[in-house]
């Protein structure tokens, strides 16, 4: 499965997380700017891709794999590992920081411990660059306050087995979605009680807008 994105600079941060597949990964990493966030920098070495900026503190990645890192001559962000912030909460604002107008493709994300996975999640929803989770087998994106998405798939291209729409704030209000089975009018979707759950598109392609709140579209390719 290939994504395209319009908006923003791409650049691409990889994670510690469940690493992908080979052929995908090598369709995402042309035109774009590659951060490794530590563990991340296994994949790169794995690749052959020299990132253009390597950051962590040296916890999840092998010191093999640093010292490969170190040599590349690449700018390198070593934090201590008795921190507040998580590698990927600081590569976040390191990107805003940097290049304001970006959009984040984030690379194993998904996989790993769940406590990782959750903070990440919450982390890219409140990041002051659009941000998105992928690899081949699953994404999450984000809409909130008037936003609109629209997902399309290409020819060949195989349908999700599943699109769940996952509130982050406590109510998300005027929810609407197309094209699908379980479609929603203005609806409202608590954290407290998730229901949209495991839906799935009727066609090639479909749609979601919230008026107010921050809601998660989660799409799952293979389970």
């Amino acid at each position: 499965m290939t994504y395209s994105f319009t908006v923003g600079e791409k650049y691409l941060l990889l994670l510690g997380g469940r690493k992908p597949n080979a052929n995908w990964i090598g369709q995402v990493l042309p035109q774009k700017k590659i951060w490794a966030v530590d563990r991340g920098l296994e994949l790169c070495r794995d690749c052959n891709v020299v990132p253009s900026f390597i950051l962590g503190d040296g916890d999840s990645a092998s010191e093999a794999v640093w010292q490969w890192g170190k040599k590349l001559g690449v700018p390198v962000a070593l934090y201590p590992t008795a921190k507040d912030f998580t590698d990927t909460q600081l590569a976040l604002d390191e990107l805003a920081d940097r290049e304001p107008n970006a959009f984040g493709l984030l690379v194993g994300a998904f996989g790993g411990r769940f406590d990782h996975a959750y903070s990440t999640i919450f982390s890219a929803a409140s990041s002051k660059v659009p941000v998105c989770l992928a690899d081949e087998r699953e994404l999450l994106t984000y809409v909130r306050n008037g936003e609109s998405l629209s997902f399309a798939l290409k020819d060949g291209e195989i349908s999700p087995t599943a699109v769940s729409l996952l509130p982050l704030d406590d109510m998300c209000v005027g929810v609407t979605t197309t094209g699908l089975y379980w479609p929603l009018r203005d609806a409202a979707l608590t954290n407290r009680l998730p229901t949209a759950i495991s839906n799935k598109m009727t066609g090639k392609n479909f749609s979601v807008s919230v008026a107010e709140g921050c809601l998660a579209v989660y799409i799952c390719f293979v389970e």
